[in-house]
């Protein structure tokens, strides 16, 4: 998946940005406690919420958010949940497995193809 990546003062990823339109806050979560043991700490909320804030969770005692700047961006900013401009070095992980997903038939194929070659 296609990832705009932010960057804090000395050049290293502080948070990203993805296109809502081919993920759902419901499938970053499965995704990130399938891959990486995430805890789920808020569960996804549905497109018309009062918060913008789509999904929370927590790895390894880190806490981070999924949100959509303004209810009604294109994309989800996913970063750090505390606001003092902390570089969390866990972000890297988490920007790994976001970027590596591929969703509708492109993941499936590719799923399909591991299964395969694993066996």
């Amino acid at each position: 998946m296609r990832t705009h990546k932010i960057l804090d003062g000395a050049g290293n990823l502080y948070a990203f940005e993805i296109g809502n339109f081919v993920v759902s806050g419901s499938t970053l979560g499965r995704i990130l406690k399938t891959k990486l043991g995430a805890v789920i700490t808020s569960p996804p909320t549905a497109v018309f919420s009062k918060t913008d804030i789509r999904l929370g969770f927590q790895l390894h005692g880190s806490r981070f958010i999924v949100e959509e700047p303004f209810g009604d961006n294109s994309r989800y900013w996913v970063g750090p949940e505390a606001s003092d401009g902390v570089r969390d070095p866990l972000i890297d992980q988490i920007h790994e497995v976001i970027s590596q997903y591929l969703p509708g038939p492109l993941g499936w194929f590719r799923s399909l193809w591991a299964n395969h070659r694993a066996a």
